[in-house]
């Protein structure tokens, strides 16, 4: 039995979360997910953490199983069963962001090694992977990335397009991106989101977009979910965690599902990125 699906016969999927530990438990993180109509969840630790950082382990109005790479919750009162996908945002020591999706692998923040390094040891542990805001370059505060890491992304996409997929990312809002450019940055920071969906294009490459959630307080639980994937649930196999985890990542790289492409709220934007953004200024002061 597959149990209460929402939206018809369709899995919708935001595969990049990040939970704090603030004033919220996994109950508000699954209800939210509920009322949104949002059937699972990438739940990823940040590239400076070993592990997540969040307690996943209890929730009052749901009966909780957790398998190594999928925590399946089924609400005690109406049946209705939600997923959340365990892994982590890896940091490359070439300056990327990976996220490794269904992961059983205990990572090392302090041991970063190349980009081909992660993606091949997740191809071997059969992880779902994206390359995380791929025009977007977490050395250079996400400024568009220089044409060096573009000749590397491109062969990227040439080497591994069909096996990886490549991010949409929720937060990366153009007017956004263009006020921080002029403001802060000093670097241009253009619509990286359609750089990626012309690469995706030349290359046939498979786009998740995810909200890129960080949920700093309970209030940012509404980012969850603005940006995410649906997969048909007659082609997903719902017979153990594992085998989930395995069937859609048969999906994505056969591109058989679909995709909503929104971006996170302004007043989300700059509550969850106001501590970055005022370092940014603090910077900025101390320069001058």
């Amino acid at each position: 039995m597959v149990g209460k699906y929402h939206n018809g016969n369709q899995l919708r999927v935001d595969f990049q979360v990040h939970l704090h530990r603030s004033n919220y438990g996994l109950d508000d993180v699954l209800a939210h997910m509920e009322q949104i109509e949002l059937g699972a969840a990438g739940i990823l630790s940040y590239p400076f953490e070993n592990e997540i950082n969040f307690p996943l382990s209890k929730a009052e109005r749901y009966e909780l199983v957790r398998g190594d790479r999928v925590i399946k919750a089924t609400n005690k009162e109406n049946g209705r069963r939600l997923y959340l996908f365990l892994g982590k945002e890896l940091e490359s020591s070439d300056g990327w962001h990976l996220l490794a999706i269904g992961t059983k692998i205990k990572y090392d923040t302090t041991a970063k090694r190349p980009l081909e390094a992660y993606i091949e040891e997740g191809l071997a542990n059969v992880e779902i992977l994206i390359l995380d805001h791929p025009y977007a370059d977490p050395e250079r505060g996400f400024a568009d990335i220089p044409k060096k890491k573009e000749r590397q992304l491109r062969r990227i996409a040439e080497k591994y397009g069909k096996e990886i997929a490549f991010e949409w990312n929720g937060y990366s809002k153009p007017f956004v991106r263009k006020w921080f450019a002029s403001r802060i940055l000093r670097a241009a920071c253009s619509d990286v989101n359609v750089k990626l969906e012309n690469l995706a294009e030349e290359y046939d490459l498979r786009v998740i977009p995810t909200s890129d959630t960080h949920a700093r307080n309970k209030r940012l639980l509404n980012g969850i979910g603005v940006s995410f994937v649906t997969f048909p649930v007659s082609t997903l196999d719902f017979s153990d965690k594992t085998t989930l985890n395995y069937s859609i990542k048969a999906a994505i790289k056969s591109g058989f599902y679909g995709t909503d492409k929104h971006y996170v709220s302004f007043l989300h934007l700059f509550e969850a990125w106001w501590p970055n953004i005022r370092s940014k200024i603090k910077e900025k002061i101390v320069k001058h």
